[in-house]
């Protein structure tokens, strides 16, 4: 309920590749708490990020390396913290070892380019049909879009 499965399966010491004994019934919520978790902290970097942006141009790229340089920092993280022959539980679900995945993903949506349909999709959408009102899609759109 509270999106801290990860943290709480680590201090646990429940293996998630443990091969013998019964599943844990919560160990599948682990990526859900890691997602809440960087959903938690990510608003807080976003919204320095965005005051750096007014300061200057081309701080798009500038945001797009500094999530970048994060995600680096946390697959580092996720490789000095793996250690062959002992159980990865830790650096599988730790937030600070799999925010990578969603930083880089932050990194994308700095830098794809992001653009306005060409034409009204919705053009007809909620258009009457020969004058009656609620009738809708009557016709074909006269965008070709």
């Amino acid at each position: 309920m509270v999106y801290v499965t990860n943290w709480w399966l680590i201090a646990q010491h429940s293996s998630y590749f443990a091969q013998f004994g019964p599943p844990s019934p919560v160990g599948h919520l682990w990526s859900l708490a890691v997602e809440e978790q960087f959903y938690l902290i990510w608003p807080w970097l976003l919204l320095i990020g965005l005051r750096w942006r007014r300061r200057g141009s081309g701080t798009d790229m500038k945001l797009a390396a500094a999530s970048l340089l994060l995600a680096a920092a946390s697959a580092v993280t996720m490789a000095l913290l793996y250690q062959p022959g002992y159980d990865p539980t830790r650096v599988y679900d730790g937030t600070d070892t799999r925010a990578f995945a969603l930083l880089v993903g932050s990194a994308l949506a700095f830098v794809w380019p992001s653009r306005q349909p060409s034409c009204d999709v919705t053009a007809g959408v909620l258009a009457p049909r020969d004058g009656q009102p609620g009738s809708r899609w009557p016709h074909p759109s006269p965008c070709s879009c």
